[in-house]
């Protein structure tokens, strides 16, 4: 299931930096991913009304963009291992044991993003 994971991961990574380049090269490559896609959605409202098909199909890719994100910063912002006993992701986010947060995935739930 590791090695599983490593693929996973190194897809899900090259993936995500592919489409942060491409973002980059539509709004500028200065700021966050979440400021570059918030500019982005910005700009798409200026050119299209919100009643528009386009402008639909483009706000659902942009929060379909920000769940990306928000993966994609638990496994760069945190550590995770492999609970054996039912064979998920775990995440865990925070260093002191009162802070900790845990959240797990299966692999297809990964997968999935």
């Amino acid at each position: 299931m590791e090695e599983q994971l490593h693929l996973l991961l190194g897809r899900f990574f090259v993936t995500f930096a592919r489409v942060e380049l491409n973002l980059s090269l539509q709004v500028g490559g200065s700021g966050s991913f979440r400021e570059k896609l918030e500019r982005y959605i910005d700009d798409v409202g200026a050119r299209f009304s919100e009643n528009n098909e386009e402008f639909h199909k483009i706000a659902t890719w942009y929060m379909a963009a920000d769940s990306l994100r928000e993966v994609r910063n638990l496994f760069a912002h945190g550590r995770w291992g492999i609970a054996q006993n039912t064979q998920q992701i775990a995440h865990v986010a925070g260093y002191l044991p009162d802070t900790q947060v845990e959240r797990r995935f299966s692999l297809s739930e990964l997968n999935s993003c």
